[in-house]
């Protein structure tokens, strides 16, 4: 059960009322407030004195006959106590539900209640405005997935991969720290203290705002400043001090950037203030003017003359730098400052006001449980980004392009089915609802996945013609696109786990198990951190390093899947796993049909007839075999019959723009896709930004949860009463016996869940219920009867409706009914009961004595109605039977039952008087008597205050065992996995193969200090007296000039190169001289044909005489666009020209670098735009090559887990 969203005021404020009250059931739809933003429980309330006891004696166990006078003590009871309590609470009762209120009448209290006192009543949002605000919300994220991906295309292709590198690592550090200092906070503590201080407050939270602004602006601009004079640190926190990214200029740009700090976390700020408002398209759309502004900015740099090079040294100063350093900073000012009009139009106060608020300090536990989760996701995060940087100069930027292009899928459809199923999940989560949990997890679980396998196997099947349609522009070359298409492949499942880790997280936090998602994130951190060190010592190539970090990634949230599972199945027994697996199978038979059928017309489509056109080929293939994939698995599915299809028609029917393409059957449940209202929205929204912060990275807490479970000493409506205990009740309505925190004033709680109640299945129509519950309970409103306890509030929920009624002193009567009770005590105690049914009936309404637990004897002995709410079944027939039921709980142990009183009693319960005033007067003179009633009465509970719900969280001792046990069963997976994939792969081009695989004990990055390294010189080079004439030998020099526009190329030769007669030249060389010797780990060569061969060799001077005075390094065959040629590390161990060679020898330092040509694309010319080489200056260490086979794999896992 949530909390409410009309909170009366109390009797302590009667000059300010709250921002939603109750309404009458009779006012106009627009005139309710329907957006419910739930919260944490209340904090503590300070001890009260105890409401002063009622006098006399207790006649509740009915263990004696009553007397004669007593007959007329009903009367009195009625009208001395009700209207003194009615005076001391006449202003609380105000805005409560009044009967005889009709539409548009006078007696209309929202409306005299918002105008009390002068004020205008903060507008509350009808069903258009929802829907409304839904729909702009689910726009302003498309088009912010469709600009940022524009943005972050558009980041490759000016900059290339490794300057891009370097400014995504500076760019993604303002996210990072801003998610770690405010971010957590927020979401744990601020949002959900915000809204309550919104709702309670006098002065509508317009205190708290203000304190809130002050104190996180302070936060913010001192973290910025402190973030910018430790931006080295940073950096190099992030990039591996001696890998291929340039730090210089990664630092440069983070001076420039970090400022973003200040902005994201008042962005963040401003925008949960708005929310709290019903102000929700700003927030939204802000971001999609952000990706405008980058977008410009970038296309200003690719006009820009000049370009910035990914090896070179940079200052501030730099126009390249200081136009996108302060351009994308720029975007992110204008983010944060949209939003400030809108608050003046709010009315928000900006004032500044210390202090904190002492409601935050209730959930510090939890607010501290994310920080220590996102610090430990954040340095899973680190350590990535620092083997990633080691191994390419383009790695970090490929690790995060393949991640934000899997979060487009997940966004857009993932995102939008949890919009629709979360609310529901959540509340049942909250409520204790197991099954309910179970039901909604297992649905939840089964749509996400039917729509995200197909994307998966379109991603994992075709990933790298996708790269090469989608990025494969201006200076991202073909090679990176590849190397993204691989990446994409082999990441592309890991959707399927991060989406479960998301739906096991929400329900872990709907039940406050806060530290639970840390120990998750632990384990998948180290999972992840496991797997990413093992990646260079198996990748084929350093390039390929990145695609193993995208798998780890993957096997670290199958981690957290599998920990999660097992904790959740401790907690709520069987997760229906199996039904979950004939959904899955069904899907992926499905969508691996549909990649067999894109794969066949990919074959077609790969003629020469459209090879004329590559560009256009390749995203006319990309576009042609995602449509057949999801067709024919569309066709396929339409055929299985599975439940979840229908529902996740409805879902993507609210997807903008799909509406009109999805037809739905209506046998789908209702309430698992209903229209989600507008803070569900946000909250979504939110869920989404923090997922695309950081690669890798979860949301923090899911999102909002509904209000508090129905547990003793736990607060609802506003915090406005705290329950003692349970007197039981229906699934649809729970009975709680409370007390009122502003006056100690005990009451009876009638909680009603519309939702619950059988035959209600969607939305709507349980907001028709509750209207309805509403307006016959007001009825009863003036009843003054003995038998129905007074009823003070009626105040509507976002479940249903609470009713509050005086607290009736005395005993449950199933309790008395056990007592063995005198049996004329017990006629006349049903007496009232009788009588209070007379009166409902005449005030057109039914009294509601539908169960024995509403049912309790008071201290006077009579049987009250204690807990009020007529449900949409009671009828005045049933209430003439409760009557009889009620009698006979009472004599159920009595025996012999007196005649008088057993005829009176089936007289009742067959309903054969037609007048209760009758049956009411025969048992009120049958039972009297000269006995005296004196029974013990109930004493009023004492709960803990329980700020949480949910079930105690296990002991961390027990998460960390199936922790350990699930890392080391992924482990096993993963490298079983790799280990069957290297050997099924023979070929050179892929990221694991057979030679990767032995050389399992060393590391491809080497670990040894490598860095680019600029040649100070290049020249042609031919060996004396060799044939032939030198190849334009004055354009060799622009292999080096950092311009990838510029290149050398070759003449055309019929006869290819070599020792042969017909061969016009054994080959052609660029000898390239470096500023001091070093230890060659790598080349990379841009801009060549495929079909050219080199080799790389060492020479002892510029001008070698012959071939033999080099020593070959390594040979490559190069590929159009870019080749990067390893240097294996037992080549760089052998001897210096001239000497003799061993594994155990300092390797060779050398100065002169050929790169000899011994094959041409003939009839093409060779050509080169640019030539990298990467080394190490330092001196050099020995080390030898360790034994390569399955057990250095083992080993090597040992080394990193250790």
């Amino acid at each position: 059960m949530s909390s409410t969203d009309e909170n009366p005021s109390s009797p302590e404020q009667p000059e300010h009322q709250p921002r939603h009250t109750a309404v009458s059931p009779r006012a106009r739809a627009g005139q309710r407030g329907r957006i419910v933003t739930p919260r944490p429980p209340a904090p503590v309330p300070e001890p009260r004195k105890k409401p002063t006891q009622q006098s006399g004696p207790d006649l509740s166990a009915l263990s004696e006959r009553p007397r004669a006078d007593r007959s007329g003590e009903q009367g009195a009871r009625g009208s001395t106590e009700a209207s003194a309590d009615r005076a001391s609470s006449s202003t609380a009762t105000a805005t409560a539900v009044k009967p005889n209120q009709g539409q548009g009448g006078s007696g209309d209290t929202s409306s005299q209640a918002g105008t009390s006192d002068g004020e205008d009543k903060p507008p509350t949002s009808t069903d258009t405005e929802v829907v409304r605000a839904g729909g702009t919300m689910a726009v302003a994220t498309l088009l912010s997935r469709i600009t940022g991906f524009f943005r972050n295309l558009l980041i490759g292709s000016t900059m290339g991969a490794g300057v891009a590198s370097a400014y995504t690592s500076a760019n993604t550090l303002p996210n990072l720290i801003t998610e770690i200092v405010l971010g957590a906070i927020l979401t744990s503590l601020v949002i959900p203290v915000l809204v309550r201080a919104e709702k309670e407050d006098a002065d509508h939270g317009a205190a708290f705002i203000r304190r809130l602004l002050t104190v996180a602006s302070a936060l913010l601009v001192g973290v910025t400043v402190l973030a910018v004079l430790g931006a080295p640190w940073l950096v190099q926190l992030s990039l591996d001090a001696n890998g291929k990214v340039n730090v210089t200029m990664a630092t440069v740009f983070a001076y420039l950037l970090l400022p973003q700090i200040l902005f994201y976390g008042l962005f963040a700020l401003l925008m949960a203030v708005l929310n709290t408002k019903g102000i929700f398209g700003p927030g939204a759309w802000a971001p999609v003017i952000n990706n405008v502004i980058v977008l410009v900015v970038l296309l200003a740099y690719w006009f820009l003359p000049g370009s910035l090079d990914p090896t070179q040294h940079v200052a501030i100063t730099d126009p390249h730098i200081l136009l996108l350093g302060a351009g994308t900073t720029l975007g992110v000012v204008v983010q944060a400052l949209m939003l400030f009009p809108y608050l003046r139009m709010a009315g928000v106060d900006l004032r500044p006001l210390w202090g904190i608020d002492d409601r935050v300090k209730q959930f510090a536990g939890m607010g501290l449980a994310i920080v220590v989760y996102v610090a430990i996701s954040q340095a899973g995060y680190f350590f990535t980004n620092r083997i990633a940087s080691a191994a390419d100069p383009g790695a970090l930027f490929i690790y995060q392009q393949h991640w934000l292009l899997l979060q487009v899928p997940y966004g857009v459809i993932g995102v939008t089915l949890l919009t629709a199923i979360m609310p529901r999940l959540s509340r049942n989560a909250a409520d204790g609802d197991n099954q309910g949990v179970v039901r909604d997890l297992t649905m939840a679980t089964k749509i996400t996945l039917m729509a995200l396998i197909p994307v998966i196997v379109y991603f994992t099947v075709f990933g790298t013609t996708i790269s090469s349609a989608l990025f494969a522009w201006g200076r991202f070359d073909a090679t990176s696109a590849e190397t993204l298409g691989w990446t994409l492949s082999f990441g592309a499942f890991t959707l399927v786990p991060y989406s479960i880790v998301l739906l096991h997280l929400r329900v872990f936090y709907a039940r406050e198990q806060a530290w639970t998602p840390t120990f998750i994130i632990i384990a998948i951190t180290l999972t992840k951190v496991i797997l990413s060190y093992l990646a260079p010592f198996l990748a084929t190539r350093s390039d390929f390093v990145v695609v193993l970090l995208a798998a780890a990634n993957g096997f670290g949230f199958i981690t957290g899947a599998i920990v999660g599972a097992v904790l959740l199945h401790r907690s709520l027994g069987s997760l229906r796993g199996r039904e979950v697996m004939r959904s899955t199978t069904w899907v992926l038979v499905a969508s691996l049909a549909g990649a067999l059928a894109g794969w066949l017309l990919d074959l077609v489509l790969r003629g020469d007839w459209l090879m004329q056109f590559p560009k256009l080929a390749t995203l006319m293939r990309t576009g042609l075999d995602g449509i057949v994939l999801v067709a024919v698995a569309g066709l396929i599915l339409a055929k299985s019959g599975l439940e979840e299809i229908a529902i996740f028609g409805r879902a993507l029917a609210r997807i903008p723009g799909l509406r009109r393409f999805v037809s739905v059957r209506q046998s789908a449940p209702e309430d698992m896709v209903g229209v989600p209202n507008a803070a569900d929205a946000a909250d979504t929204y939110n869920v989404t930004a923090l997922s695309t912060a950081s690669p890798g990275l979860p949301p923090m807490s899911a999102g909002f949860v509904r209000g508090p479970k129905l547990v003793p000493g736990a607060a609802v409506a506003n915090g406005r009463y705290r329950l003692l205990a349970d007197h039981g009740g229906t699934n649809a309505m729970r009975l709680w016996h409370a007390r009122e925190q502003a006056s100690g004033r005990e009451v009876a709680l009638t909680i009603i869940d519309t939702m619950r109640i059988p035959g209600i299945d969607d939305y709507r129509t349980a907001r028709d219920t509750t209207d309805r519950i509403i307006d016959r309970t007001s009825a009863l409103y003036e009843a003054k009867c003995a038998g129905l306890a007074q009823i003070r509030h009626i105040i509507r929920d976002s479940a249903g409706a609470i009713v509050v009624a005086d607290w009736t002193p005395g005993s449950a009567l199933a309790a008395v009914g056990q007592g063995r009770p005198d049996p004329y005590a017990a006629a006349f105690a049903c007496a009232g009961l009788a009588e209070a049914a007379v009166t409902a009936h005449r005030l057109d309404t039914a009294l509601g004595i539908d169960h024995r637990d509403r049912l309790r004897i008071s201290s006077s002995g009579e049987a009250v109605l204690a807990f009020p709410g007529v449900m949409p079944h009671n009828s005045y027939g049933q209430d003439v039977h409760g009557v009889g039921v009620a009698l006979s709980l009472l004599l159920e142990n009595v025996n012999p039952v007196p005649t008088e009183i057993a005829e009176l009693q089936d007289e009742a319960l067959h309903a054969r008087s037609a007048d209760a005033e009758t049956l009411a007067d025969r048992l009120r003179r049958t039972g009297l008597g000269d006995a005296e009633l004196h029974a013990a009465d109930e004493s009023t509970p004492n709960p803990e205050a329980r700020p949480g719900f949910g079930e105690a969280s296990r002991r961390p001792t027990g998460i960390a065992g199936i922790g350990a046990l699930a890392i080391v069963v992924v482990l096993a997976a993963a490298l079983i996995a790799t280990y069957l994939v290297g050997k099924i792969n023979r070929s050179d081009n892929g990221p694991l193969n057979s030679g990767s695989l032995g050389r399992a004990g060393s590391s491809i990055t080497q670990g040894d200090g490598a860095k680019a390294i600029t040649p100070t010189a290049a020249a042609y080079w031919a060996p004396e007296n060799g044939r032939g004439t030198p190849d334009n030998p004055d354009m060799v020099p622009l292999v080096i000039d950092g311009n990838g526009t510029t290149e050398w190329r070759s003449d055309e030769y019929q006869a290819q190169l070599g020792s042969s007669a017909t061969s016009v030249k054994s080959g052609m060389g660029i000898m390239m001289t470096l500023p001091e010797p070093a230890t060659v780990t790598s080349l990379r060569i841009d801009g060549a044909k495929s079909g050219t061969h080199v080799e790389i060799r060492a020479a002892g001077s510029a001008t070698p005489a012959t071939v033999d005075e080099t020593t070959e390094l390594a040979s490559a065959d190069l590929e159009d666009g870019s080749t990067t040629i390893d240097i294996p590390k037992a080549a760089r161990q052998s001897a210096a020209p001239g000497a003799e060679g061993s594994a155990s020898t300092v390797p060779a330092h050398t100065q002169y670098v050929l790169v000899w040509i011994t094959a041409l694309p003939v009839p093409d010319a060779a050509e080169i735009s640019e030539i990298g080489v990467t080394g190490v200056v330092d001196k050099p260490q020995s080390s030898t090559v360790k034994p390569t086979s399955a057990r250095s794999m083992a080993r090597a896992a040992a080394h990193a887990m250790a």
